[in-house]
């Protein structure tokens, strides 16, 4: 008997029973692995859907503002931003800085641009950029372009019937002195005739000012308010929403275009460059 139950005792420990007994223990070992395999998984959809949300906020900013300031020069652009994760700079709502650049391979009748935007914090539907620095180069051509927008310019500003109300700017010529020719198509009666003004500019407490050397329309002098009409179509033609507020230092015509340097401080900005909401094509600065 007691034979026989030593052999009992061996088939319970070495026979089905056994195997039965290790069952749980590989399910539990299954589990774990699936479970394993699993947060790989999900920790793998997170870095990956972090990654994208990355691309697409660094993709979103360096658009605009390449939008924003490429427009100004007509020249190809490219934005740098900081090395810091585009995810905490939406975070804490604010950028270090960022750099625009034209991009290589400019011609010497090109527009340039090269600035430097620090400390850019965004709130709302604005943003409050802490400094900016920087020059560039504007072609007439781009000017010219720049004045030809649906509607045409207003040239009868006082609506005295003297002028046709629309107009267009049809070149900009440089006379190789510091001056400058705006020549400019109007409507007078039903005749269309061409206006030349030339102009000088320079640079009154930080701010571009155009003077007026000349103007004639067919060998005639012109009114006064009507070459004013032209001097500001071309200061917004030449530097656009962007910068026209703020500091200028060098306005100087060089070859075809102008060369210039700007700085600002504490400038309000009427888009959130931080978080885009509009295309930023027709962004406004105001000094702060």
């Amino acid at each position: 008997p007691a034979a026989g139950s030593a052999a009992r005792l061996d088939g319970a420990t070495s026979g089905p029973n056994r195997i039965n007994r290790s069952a749980p223990a590989e399910s539990a070992r299954n589990t774990k692995r699936w479970v394993g395999i699993g947060l790989v998984a999900v920790l793998l959809a997170v870095v990956a859907g972090l990654g994208g949300t990355e691309l697409y906020l660094r993709h979103q900013v360096t658009s605009c503002l390449s939008k924003a300031f490429g427009s100004l020069t007509g020249a190809p652009t490219t934005v740098s931003l900081s090395g810091r994760p585009m995810l905490w700079q939406a975070m804490t709502k604010e950028i270090p800085f960022v750099e625009v650049n034209s991009t290589d391979g400019a011609g010497a009748g090109d527009g340039r641009l090269h600035l430097r935007v620090d400390r850019i914090t965004g709130s709302g539907s604005q943003s409050t950029i802490g400094a900016i620095t920087g020059n560039g180069y504007v072609p007439f051509s781009q000017v010219t372009a720049s004045t030809r927008r649906p509607g045409g310019m207003n040239l009868d500003p006082n609506g005295t019937g003297q002028f046709g109300g629309a107009g267009q700017v049809e070149s900009i010529r440089s006379n190789n002195d510091g001056t400058f020719d705006v020549t400019a198509t109007v409507t007078a009666v039903i005749i269309p005739l061409p206006v030349t003004v030339t102009l000088r500019p320079h640079i009154r407490d930080g701010k571009a000012q155009f003077e007026v050397v000349r103007a004639s329309m067919m060998a005639f002098g012109i009114p006064p308010d009507f070459a004013q009409t032209i001097v500001d179509e071309t200061t917004d033609a030449m530097f656009g929403s962007m910068l026209k507020n703020l500091t200028l230092s060098k306005l100087e015509v060089r070859g075809e275009g102008v060369e210039f340097a700007v700085s600002g401080a504490n400038v309000t900005v009427d888009e959130n460059l931080v978080r885009p909401r509009g295309n930023c094509d027709d962004v406004t600065t105001a000094l702060g």
